[in-house]
């Protein structure tokens, strides 16, 4: 549930817990999840720039380009910072600049960038050292890097302005945004010791190992370590996994320090030996079933000693894990603004057409406040031709219970006026990053704990537009209005019950669509609910369905007992006794001393769905990452701009709960035989994920 922070082990990121004495490691086996998934969402982008149609600033020759990449510090920010430079590409109007950028994509942020194109009037070896305040100007655009991924191939044309803001006539910059790869690779690996040392009086050792990685300061750092096997001294531990980021970052000769401990019950733990190595090292000994030495330091200058035990790497394997930019790739589409469709020609656009059109009058892709891009042009995919990746469709429950206090009442936290509510601002902040992924930003918003007009009755799941036969409307700004709508026309009633909701939203995720989808409920709530054993029971179900839980507190109340629902530690179980399938629920608190911090509370909240959604469709089997598609590279010469060819719409995408995924990706078994090999492509020897 990832804002609440496990005490001991989760001070090494990702690590799995100590199950020897309660020996349920299957509901403990969240901890190995967050190995898998690493922390947030951060994934390294390469771009690539060339421009079209630049200002020529030279007399005797043409312009010396160069482009700077920044990045805002906000989304209504305009302190900007610097990404990156390319090198400069000589006398040239059309650069195509060797040197990428590169820059960090995060999901859970709204990423405003800035390309900016220079002429190059002084002469460096290193472009880092050149002052761009000594360079010409020569034209900006901007854009959202989630923009650029979501584009089709990761492609984006962009036209750029000059210091003005007013669009330079058929100049424009072309960028194309790749993955850098192999971050998301997993490593499975099985060791066991062998005539490990005894440390016990009575009895024998009860060892554990644990593994860190070398930093590029000397510091070793922990990564993860495993289950204590009581009384044994030739221990052989479960199978686990890490990512290779999480592990080496992606670094196979990274050294490594493996130490095996014999636990204690007080937390000082004896050190039985130790031995550095790294992931190439393990894999050629787990190829060659050598042993690895365990050297205790302390025992080394004795008279006669050898070691203190050996370990043997019985299994280890490297498997490609697809990330989450992979599922949400599209392969066609149109770039617009606002209700002007600008179609991509055949070759990827050289030119566009703006062709205004009744079919993309409905495109409301979101647009900063105070028109932050509408003076630089900015494009974004237009849902009516977005095929192709999966999208994340936004749904959204609001509280409305009396506890709230009475929306006239200035200490309300519905409080009716001028500004936003607390609610408001936390709609906005997590709807503005949500809404990127959604083609049609049409949005489900509900209501839960008011009672109802005309018949007083309380409602414990109500649409804001009440209209229960449709409950979408239009935006994020759809949200807030029907928000404050609803507001004016209820009485605010109560108890607090999650579980009419969440079952809401899982049948509308179980519903089959015409490509694939993931739904984000969000729970907007001032305090701890009344039906605990309802909702352990509905997350459960949840779990098994493509849907992730925000859930945030709102106002002063103790939220502890939320804590019931936090998967992080364990799995969450319902009453009956099912265990969830997966973590898919995430809590925070929005105080009223926290409201500056609004867009931090939505970071916390997204850092870890794009795990989610992988963990979801690849670990759980139900479907492959759409193949990536390629486009043509654009042609230097004008092109047509007659739109492409129509594309067949696709089949309807059948959800777990309606029809079972096929091919390679079986729905999964219930459980998981905690023996299998560790060698298969999808491992069944570590927890059901």
């Amino acid at each position: 549930m990832g804002c609440v922070n496990s005490v001991e082990d989760k001070k090494a990121a990702g690590t799995l817990s100590q199950t020897g004495q309660s020996g349920g490691w299957q509901a403990d086996a969240a901890a190995a999840v967050a190995q898998v998934l690493g922390p947030g969402a951060a994934a390294h982008i390469e771009i690539a720039v060339k421009c079209r149609g630049l200002p020529d600033r030279d007399v005797l020759s043409k312009s010396d380009a160069m482009a700077v990449l920044f990045a805002s510090d906000g989304y209504k920010s305009e302190r900007w910072s610097e990404v990156g430079r390319t090198d400069t590409v000589a006398n040239s109007l059309t650069p195509e600049f060797r040197k990428p950028l590169r820059a960090t994509y995060q999901f859970e942020k709204l990423q405003p960038m800035k390309l900016v194109v220079y002429d190059v009037d002084t002469r460096e070896k290193d472009n880092r050292k050149l002052k761009l305040g000594e360079q010409d100007f020569l034209g900006e655009g901007r854009f959202l890097l989630s923009d650029l991924l979501t584009a089709p191939g990761q492609a984006l044309t962009l036209p750029l302005a000059d210091a003005h803001g007013r669009v330079l006539p058929g100049c424009v910059a072309q960028l194309s945004a790749e993955e850098l790869p192999n971050t998301n690779a997993v490593v499975h690996m099985t060791l066991a010791g062998v005539k490990l040392d005894n440390k016990d009086t009575f009895g024998k050792s009860d060892p554990f190992l644990q593994i860190a990685k070398a930093r590029e300061n000397g510091m070793w750092v922990p990564v993860l370590k495993t289950e204590v096997i009581d009384n044994n001294l030739n221990p052989q531990w479960k199978p686990f996994r890490a990512s290779m980021a999480q592990l080496c970052n992606c670094d196979e000769h990274r050294p490594l320090k493996i130490e095996v401990f014999d636990h204690d019950a007080t937390g000082e733990h004896d050190l039985i030996g130790t031995c550095e190595t790294s992931l190439s090292a393990l894999q050629a000994a787990a190829a060659s079933g050598q042993p690895l030495v365990l050297i205790n330091p302390k025992k080394r200058s004795q008279p006669g000693y050898a070691h203190s035990g050996t370990l043997v790497v019985r299994a280890l394997s490297v498997v490609p894990r697809p990330s989450f930019l992979e599922y949400i790739q599209v392969e066609a589409g149109c770039l617009c603004k606002r209700g002007v469709a600008r179609r991509l020609s055949a070759a990827c656009g050289t030119r566009l057409a703006e062709t205004p059109s009744s079919q993309h009058r409905s495109c409301t892709a979101w647009l900063p406040p105070d028109g932050y891009f509408d003076r630089h042009a900015t494009m974004h995919l237009c849902p009516t031709l977005a095929q192709g990746g999966v999208e994340l469709s936004f749904i959204v429950a609001v509280d409305y219970t009396g506890s709230n206090g009475d929306p006239r009442n200035p200490q309300s936290l519905h409080y009716y006026s001028q500004q936003p509510t607390m609610y408001e601002e936390a709609i906005s902040a997590v709807g503005r990053v949500l809404e990127h992924y959604d083609t049609d930003k049409r949005f489900p918003a509900y209501g839960f704990g008011a009672a109802l007009p005309p018949s007083g009755a309380t409602s414990h799941c109500f649409a804001l537009n009440f209209n229960p036969a449709n409950p979408e409307v239009a935006g994020v700004q759809g949200i807030l209005q029907a928000y404050r709508n609803t507001l004016s026309q209820v009485k605010l009633s109560g108890p607090t019950l999650f579980a009419p909701i969440i079952s809401a939203a899982s049948q509308i995720a179980s519903q089959p669509a015409a490509h694939p989808k993931y739904y984000v409920l969000l729970i907007l709530t001032d305090g701890c609910i009344m039906d605990m054993a309802n909702t352990l029971s509905a997350v459960v179900e949840a779990s098994n369905l493509p849907l992730s839980l925000l859930i945030v507190g709102v106002g002063n109340e103790d939220f502890a007992a939320m804590e019931a629902l936090d998967g992080d530690k364990k799995r969450i179980r319902a009453p009956d006794g099912r265990v969830a399938a997966r973590d898919c629920v995430q809590f925070c608190e929005l105080r009223p001393n926290q409201r500056d911090t609004v867009e931090g509370l939505a970071a916390k909240l997204l850092a870890e769905l794009p795990g989610q959604v992988v963990e979801y469709f690849h670990d759980m089997r139900r479907m492959p990452p759409p193949p990536r598609q390629t486009l043509a590279a654009p042609a230097a010469a004008p092109m047509s701009s007659a739109p492409p060819a129509a594309t067949a719409a696709p089949e309807a995408y059948p959800q777990p709960a309606v029809a079972a995924a096929a091919g390679a990706y079986p729905q999964p078994a219930v459980a998981a035989p905690p023996n299998a090999s560790v060698a298969q492509p999808f491992p069944t020897a570590y927890p059901t994920i």
